[in-house]
């Protein structure tokens, strides 16, 4: 699986396997519609006065046609990359619909399209 991890040395080793187990489900996905998508995440860990930290990571997903990139961040490690994540589809559907659509059949029919896109 072609996911690159950035600063990989900040999450401990109860984020980890949340890591892999989210990042792999989701990079199925994605690469069922895009072929050959390398996804590209960094992340950075906020360290509080409290017993809580914070979580921001920065995703970016390059394919041979597209790039797409998001970013979110949250108090929950799985709740931040789950956000991330899911922008990431978002702005995928936002431009497949739009991409090509000339005539409002064509448009009709790759929105469609897009509305079946990873479910």
């Amino acid at each position: 699986m072609p996911i690159e991890y950035i600063d990989l040395k900040v999450l401990g080793d109860e984020e980890k396997p949340i890591l892999n187990k989210l990042a792999g489900e989701y990079y199925r996905k994605i690469s069922i519609k895009f072929k050959d998508p390398k996804l590209i995440l960094k992340f950075k860990k906020y360290k509080a006065t409290g017993k809580r930290v914070k979580y921001s990571i920065h995703a970016r997903l390059d394919s041979p046609n597209l790039l797409a990139s998001a970013e979110a961040f949250d108090w929950d490690f799985a709740r931040a990359l789950h956000k991330v994540m899911k922008k990431v589809i978002n702005e995928l559907k936002h431009r497949y619909k739009l991409e090509g659509s000339r005539y409002r059949k064509k448009r009709a029919g790759l929105k469609r399209k897009a509305g079946r896109f990873l479910e």
